[in-house]
């Protein structure tokens, strides 16, 4: 059985439908003799149950598969076969996957006359000795953005419980992320130009001016884009430190529109405001106001070709993995020649040996992958890269922005989980690239520089324009 974090709302709801999965077949396995084929029908009732009493059923979410997943259109029965991948979609219920394995010599012994076509298709024949049923569970999803060629309303994602690496309910990844931040970034300023308590420029008027800035400047405004938006709550008990504690988890509805401009929510004036997209309803044409704050998840319909993904380290990621494995092969102990020898590295990479070195581009990253900011300018050429420079870095929350962009001025290493009396692997190497951002919010934060792991990295191209 999966073990999910204690905190983790949709892994829990998830591990108590498998536990209660597992006691249903050891029911099944006492009535039936161990032979689960019998419990078919009654297995199925079951899974109705455990769909309509599960807190996941008809909620949006995000799940990581390792290999086996597949997707079957049930209007046609073609299924084609997931690799590692992230689905985000409404959680429809359960399914079983049943396997039945002969013993072939033990039937061919009882039965000489019966070929293996016929005993394929003899799914009611007594069981033997040696034969073994699987039955495994498996959750059905139906995906948000719909699977061009196949019937959005019978077509479904199914994960095996086995090939499930993590579900979660959606968190703040959209493209409207960056105009949020960009917002609250532009009120830090003119809080911090104006005492805090002077009243003359209050907080909600200050965001009206900033949203009318925003529908001048953004380049977002017209696109078209698929939101994910918190329009209610559900309570589930979570186990919280071994204590059960109510917990309200968000339930989505999925909106397809248009961006027409923004908007600010007046409230409280002690507390100030909070920006709003206008949307215009695809379906309807039926003008939303949306808090920013209310958008878990999102992604943008009618993506530019600039805006696709260029793989720009590619090429920089697999020829420094190789050096990597070049001098580990030499000897994993000598950890002095390791690390001279990727000094040198990198020294070349960032005096001209990498392609896209000094360019300015832009980068999305995994959330869950933290990247750091310096108060060092490493854009500047009589810096020496010291062994000691992670000491002036700063932590910074990856959800704080959902892409980076910048001028790439360079790249150093990082020997992870580091130790003396112990070889150094190649998965404890981590590359990393050096951003010079003009972000004003890292300003604030005096960073001048910002560091990401290039494993990090999910989608990068050229440019220096609002990406999202």
């Amino acid at each position: 059985m999966h073990e999910y974090n204690e905190f983790d709302v949709a892994g829990q709801a998830l591990a108590k439908a498998e536990w209660e999965f597992s006691s249903i077949l050891h029911a099944a396995e006492i009535d039936t003799v161990n032979d689960y084929r019998w419990a078919h029908d009654a297995l199925r009732e079951k899974l109705l149950n455990l769909r309509d009493n599960s807190l996941l059923m008809g909620q949006i979410v995000e799940v990581d598969v390792a290999e086996h997943g597949r997707v079957i259109d049930y209007s046609t029965n073609k299924t084609e076969q997931l690799g590692e991948s992230r689905i985000i979609g409404t959680f429809e219920g359960f399914y079983v996957d049943k396997t039945v394995t002969r013993d072939q010599a033990t039937i061919s012994a009882a039965l000489p006359y019966i070929d293996e076509d016929d005993l394929s298709k003899m799914d009611r024949m007594p069981l033997f000795a040696q034969d073994m049923v699987d039955i495994q569970l498996g959750i059905r999803l139906k995906t948000i953005i719909p699977i061009p060629g196949t019937d959005e309303s019978r077509t479904f994602v199914e994960i095996p419980m086995s090939d499930i690496e993590d579900i979660c309910f959606p968190e703040q990844d959209h493209p409207l992320i960056e105009e949020e931040t960009l917002m609250f970034e532009y009120a830090s300023i003119i809080m911090q130009a104006n005492d805090v308590y002077d009243l003359g420029t209050s907080l909600d008027s200050a965001f009206e001016a900033i949203a009318a800035k925003r529908y001048k400047e953004s380049s977002l405004i017209g696109r078209k884009m698929l939101l994910l938006v918190e329009e209610g709550s559900k309570t589930f008990e979570a186990n919280l430190d071994g204590t059960k504690m109510p917990i309200d988890v968000p339930v989505l509805k999925r909106l397809a529109g248009k961006l027409i401009g923004f908007a600010a929510h007046v409230k409280d004036p002690q507390i100030g405001a909070e920006p709003l997209a206008l949307i215009s309803d695809l379906d309807t044409g039926e003008l939303l106001n949306i808090h920013l704050s209310s958008i878990a998840e999102g992604a943008l319909i009618d993506e530019l070709d600039t805006e696709r993904d260029l793989r720009l380290f590619n090429y920089t990621s697999n020829s420094f993995n190789d050096h990597v494995r070049h001098i580990i092969d030499k000897d994993p102990w000598d950890h002095q020649a390791i690390y001279e020898y990727l000094q040198s590295v990198c020294w070349k990479m960032n005096n001209g040996a990498d392609p896209i070195l000094d360019r300015e581009i832009v980068i999305q990253t995994y959330r869950d992958s933290p990247y750091e900011i310096s108060t060092i300018d490493y854009s500047d050429p009589s810096l020496i890269l010291g062994e000691f420079d992670f000491e002036e870095l700063m932590d910074v929350a990856l959800g704080e922005s959902f892409s980076l962009e910048g001028r790439l001025v360079g790249y150093r290493f990082a020997i992870l989980e580091y130790q003396d009396d112990k070889p150094i692997d190649e998965f404890d190497i981590r590359l990393i690239a050096i951003i010079k951002h003009d972000s004003t919010l890292l300003h604030l934060l005096k960073g001048v520089s910002v560091l990401v792991p290039v494993d990090a990295i999910k989608n990068a191209r050229l440019g220096n324009v609002n990406y999202n």
